[in-house]
């Protein structure tokens, strides 16, 4: 056997007989000290609580709430989230808000380098309770809170208030020719978001309402091109107005308004057209120009001058001013019958009761649409959100995981350390020893 062997034998047998001096006394002390560390870690745990967050909806990759703004952890930690969770929990004459908020953690689960980009869809929400407090259900506290959080999360991303603003308002401020536009406006804002959401996902029926978002569209349509236009009928046909001086006034400054843009457009259409006729047709001679089309067949192909834009402008100032000449006839047609209602006060009134029924009729309508479009975007969006978050307690996994695992780490370093510390003070007293015995030789 080589000396280098022996020597790593030697070292081998030397480290065996330390652990076998005083085994069990050793032993004791290790296992008291796990013992020790995992009764204070089952303690500690008792006053506390660890639940996993996960996010699982599209844009949580994204770091953003479903609607597209920032993703904040620490909304969790929130002073009505807190009073509710104690409310579900029935401690609100032993907790207060703040002190469940300053009792709350919440980190993310997996973090990373700081070189790299890495958004979390998972966190961590520990819940630890002071020694006051220790008579508390840690676990069902902590799903209290939970709860609340995904109820003020539904709430804050399934409910759309945007279209609670779409309703009708009070009509009675309002003259008859402009509860027309307004209630067209309110057509086309609903009709734009039902829209939107059709594109998304045409098939969606609610379970509420039994509706599709197309079906809601073409209610919308049938209002739009049936009974307001029924209405704007009636009211341009008898006259209809709450101030007469004051709508024929603004009809007759439309009017001027109007006067002026046609005359302007005309003569635009005027000008161009006699410089048309002054241009010399020889020139359209040196224009054509011999070419291929896509299935390579021969042509002569026109190239533009500038009597082709000239034409082309002409054309764009006549159609303007045909258009604003049909807004000059609608407009003076109104006057007319403006003028011609007022001369029977009698029929004027019972007409003004027939509109007034047209317009109560077709806001029921629109605001039983809106209230139809609300409830069945709310189940969409929970639809969409189904899932979106989920939370496990983590308590009885992970937290007597790391107990026990750390529990037997330590076991094993104290008896090393123990193995350690005997040994050394042995080779202290032999040496000890070994310099008095020499020190009693020599005297």
């Amino acid at each position: 056997m080589s000396e280098k062997r022996a020597k790593k034998l030697n070292i081998f047998e030397k480290a065996l007989l330390h652990i076998k001096k005083r085994f069990w006394f050793k032993l004791l002390i290790a296992l008291l000290a796990m013992a020790f560390f995992c009764l204070h870690t089952y303690a500690t745990v008792e006053d506390s609580a660890t639940a996993y967050l996960a996010l699982n909806y599209e844009k949580a990759s994204k770091g953003l709430y479903p609607n597209g703004t920032r993703f904040n952890m620490y909304d969790i930690i929130n002073e009505d989230i807190a009073a509710e969770a104690i409310r579900l929990a029935g401690l609100e004459d032993e907790l207060s808000p703040l002190e469940l908020m300053d009792s709350l953690s919440v980190s993310p689960r997996y973090t990373r380098s700081v070189y790299e980009e890495y958004i979390g869809t998972e966190y961590v929400i520990t819940l630890y309770l002071d020694k006051k407090l220790s008579h508390i259900n840690a676990d069902n506290l902590l799903m209290m809170v939970c709860k609340a959080y995904s109820s003020k999360f539904e709430q804050s991303f399934v409910t759309n208030d945007m279209l609670s603003g779409y309703r009708l308002p009070d009509t009675e401020s309002y003259d008859y020719p402009q509860i027309t536009q307004l209630i067209a406006t309110r057509i086309s804002l609903v009709n734009d978001f039902l829209t939107r959401r059709n594109r998304e996902n045409g098939t969606f029926r609610s379970e509420t309402t039994n509706e599709t978002f197309a079906a809601l569209i073409a209610q919308l349509d049938n209002l739009q091109s049936v009974l307001l236009e029924k209405y704007r009928a009636f009211i341009t046909e008898n006259g209809l107005t709450k101030n007469y001086e004051l709508y024929t006034a603004e009809l007759g400054y439309k009017q001027f308004i109007l006067s002026n843009d046609y005359n302007k457009s005309y003569l635009q259409y005027t000008v161009r057209m006699n410089a048309i006729d002054i241009y010399d047709t020889k020139q359209t001679a040196i224009v054509m120009i011999p070419t291929y089309d896509t299935s390579s067949a021969f042509y002569m192909s026109k190239t533009k001058i500038g009597m082709d834009y000239m034409a082309e402008d002409a054309e764009s100032y006549m159609s303007y001013a045909q258009d604003v000449n049909k807004s000059l006839l609608t407009n003076q047609h109104i006057l007319s019958q403006l003028g011609d209602a007022q001369k029977s006060l009698a029929a004027l009134a019972s007409r003004r009761m027939t509109a007034d029924t047209m317009i109560k009729n077709m806001n029921g309508i629109l605001s039983g649409i809106i209230d139809s479009t609300i409830k069945t975007d709310d189940d969409y969006i929970r639809y969409t959100l189904y899932g979106a978050l989920s939370f496990r307690p983590a308590r009885y996994t992970d937290s007597e995981n790391y107990s026990v695992q750390t529990g037997a780490i330590l076991f094993v370093i104290v008896f090393l350390l123990l193995t350690y510390i005997i040994s050394v003070l042995e080779s202290i007293g032999r040496k000890t020893r070994d310099a008095r015995l020499s020190k009693d030789l020599r005297a």
